[in-house]
């Protein structure tokens, strides 16, 4: 129940308040009866009510000064003023301190009092499952945070930004502060699969790296964010002082060494850092991601025949692809091609199409609503049996799985 709190010098205006009207019915609780505002005023610094109604004309503490001083403790308390004075200043005084009611005495009638608490009620009620939700929001934004931010990535390089403002909200809950500049890096971690067969779950593997490089960039007192992007990809974005930009990327150097020197000596992964130039707008912010994709990708070899394989196995992701067919286009002889592409790109052929299409599969999932075999379909699986054991090979989970996991954290939120 609510705590409601009566304050007045006249006896009689207090015992028609507590005994006329059906607080319990109401949802309310009396918690205490004062004859001057000082009475008042030091249980409220102990047991602040929900409620106050207040005499104005009252000895030691009037009424506009208790809810003065009050509404300095708890600036939402709903407070009723009472007077037998009908002159302006009062209720001009009452204005300035956001009185929900100025009520003169000699009009009090139990039907409007209690219409009166009724909407106080209403008004507490309203605010406590707005705070419930916001406490649940925030709980739920903690739990799902890393995941949000892998979708949120994942959306930004692969859609069009159509409305930048809802971008900036979007990326202000994951952390990311409007018109604040950043210096974008891609983490790339080396040995990943090695890694992946230690946790035996991308989830997990994901998991830790983020937590590692966030508690380290927390440490540091970095106000930065980290958000997975791909099976060894993740993205760190460290906002950058304009005033003092160079010496932030300093820091940001030593922060990106110390990174690596830690993966390295106690978990024996081995890191990469790819470095784009600060930005700060969205659109700048997108461009940035996409150009480190795209460089990274072409770091992946100097040599320009694997460069086209890769390309070639992009653009035609959404149909079966052989090496054979990959090495003819190339006008190599296949046996060379395999393992000219092991080589440089530390996995085999087959295992590299499959990760791509894995890739894939899990944006379709994420952002639409089309079906597994719809999507097994454009990924140039003739059989859905064979797409859902190769997906759950890949990702520990089955396609289902997958996307109803990602619906129960959606509905959470």
């Amino acid at each position: 129940m609510y705590q409601v709190m009566l304050v007045d010098d006249d006896y009689p205006v207090l015992e028609f308040l507590s005994e006329m009207i059906d607080w319990a019915e109401l949802g309310l609780q009396i918690q205490s009866v004062h004859v001057n505002g000082l009475s008042a005023l030091l249980e409220a610094e102990k047991n602040m009510p929900d409620i106050l109604i207040t005499d104005i004309g009252m000895p030691k503490l009037n009424g506009i000064e208790l809810t003065k001083k009050l509404k300095e403790i708890n600036s939402s308390l709903l407070v009723a003023i009472l007077s037998c004075h009908s002159e302006f200043e009062f209720a001009q005084q009452a204005l300035k301190l956001r009185v929900q009611e100025y009520i003169l005495k000699d009009r009090l009638n139990v039907i409007e009092i209690e219409k009166l608490l009724n909407q106080f009620v209403q008004t507490l009620e309203l605010r406590k499952y707005k705070k419930i939700n916001q406490m649940r929001l925030v709980q739920t934004l903690e739990q799902n945070k890393e995941l949000m931010l892998e979708r949120f990535i994942n959306k930004t390089i692969q859609q069009p930004i159509h409305n930048e403002k809802g971008w900036e909200e979007e990326a202000q809950l994951l952390g990311l502060l409007p018109n604040q500049c950043y210096m974008i890096t891609l983490c790339i971690m080396n040995n990943y699969h090695r890694v992946l067969k230690s946790f035996r779950s991308s989830e997990l593997v994901h998991y830790f790296i983020h937590n590692v490089i966030t508690d380290m960039i927390t440490n540091e007192n970095v106000n930065g964010v980290h958000g997975q992007f791909f099976q060894n990809e993740s993205f760190l974005f460290i906002p950058i002082n304009s005033e003092s930009e160079e010496r932030t990327q300093t820091i940001n150097h030593l922060l990106l060494q110390k990174i690596q020197f830690t993966f390295q000596d106690a978990f024996e992964i081995s890191m990469s850092f790819v470095n784009g130039v600060p930005a700060s707008k969205p659109s700048n912010i997108k461009n940035q991601m996409v150009k480190l994709i795209e460089s990274k990708d072409s770091q992946i070899s100097a040599n320009s025949e694997i460069a086209n394989a890769c390309k070639y196995i992009s653009d035609n992701i959404h149909r079966k692809i052989t090496l054979e067919e990959v090495a003819g286009f190339l006008h190599l002889n296949s046996s060379y091609f395999s393992r000219l592409f092991k080589k440089e790109v530390g996995e085999t052929f087959i295992k590299y199409v499959v990760n791509m299409k894995m890739k894939r599969a899990k944006e379709l999932l994420d952002l639409t609503n089309e079906s597994i075999l719809e999507i097994s379909e454009q990924l140039g699986y003739e059989n859905q049996s064979y797409f859902n054991k190769t997906f759950k090979g890949s990702e520990g989970i089955s396609p289902i799985e997958y996307r109803n996991r990602a619906y129960k954290r959606e509905m959470n939120r």
